[in-house]
């Protein structure tokens, strides 16, 4: 069978021996259909579940048996519902060139990392076509600055876990003082941070706090 990708006619299965086409496209009322018409790329994984990229319709995931599409958007944890490029790693993880970063799907949890221009991105767009895995495992994205390479068993996540400290208290929307406060009160004798207690009226029905994690490896 050939599977081929196209600009709004959907998926296509073509097969040789009988040189007949089979149309899969976005059906409205079938929630199980292609997500949007639009392919863009198309990848077999080593189960053999077939995995489309789709423009405006995220990550589309197609069981060929049972002829049924499951779709993963942003709202699933993709970056951005513009797929260009789908690679999978020795360890069975997807990588995924979107218009706004690169992303790891994990298939075993269902869960995206994404990764951005802070991550060394040479941009968070990446273009269409421009992806590879070389026989080492290496990989190659392309976008509009440039080219990224990597080899995906080199890339590990910072799992420190960083201690957290409130920074302000508020009182309707109002920011705290150390010492003498609205309406003559002291709330606070010395900073929110080193504050363990806090004795307030019922009156202060609206109450507000911000906090921080101390990593500054990424401040975003």
């Amino acid at each position: 069978m050939l599977w081929i990708g196209t600009n709004g006619g959907g998926l296509n299965k073509f097969d040789l021996k009988k040189e007949t086409f089979t149309q899969y496209k976005h059906d409205p009322n079938n929630p199980q259909s292609l997500s949007i018409d639009r392919i863009l790329s198309i990848y077999a994984d080593k189960s053999g579940i077939l995995w489309v990229g789709i423009y405006g319709g995220g990550l589309n995931r197609f069981d060929r048996e049972r002829e049924r599409f499951l779709c993963f958007r942003e709202k699933d944890g993709l970056p951005n519902d513009v797929v260009y490029g789908i690679l999978e790693d020795s360890k069975g993880n997807l990588w995924v060139s979107t218009n706004n970063g690169l992303s790891k799907f994990n298939l075993k949890k269902g869960t995206f990392r994404n990764y951005d221009i802070h991550d060394g991105l040479q941009s968070n767009e990446f273009n269409s076509g421009a992806y590879h895995k070389n026989k080492n495992g290496e990989m190659f994205f392309g976008g509009i600055n440039g080219l990224n390479s990597f080899h995906p068993n080199d890339i590990r996540d910072n799992l420190y876990a960083p201690p957290v400290v409130v920074t302000d208290f508020q009182i309707y929307n109002r920011s705290i003082p150390v010492g003498e406060g609205p309406e003559g009160i002291t709330y606070l004798k010395k900073s929110i941070t080193e504050t363990d207690e806090i004795k307030l009226s019922y009156k202060n029905r609206v109450l507000s706090f911000q906090f921080a994690a101390l990593h500054y490896a990424s401040p975003e």
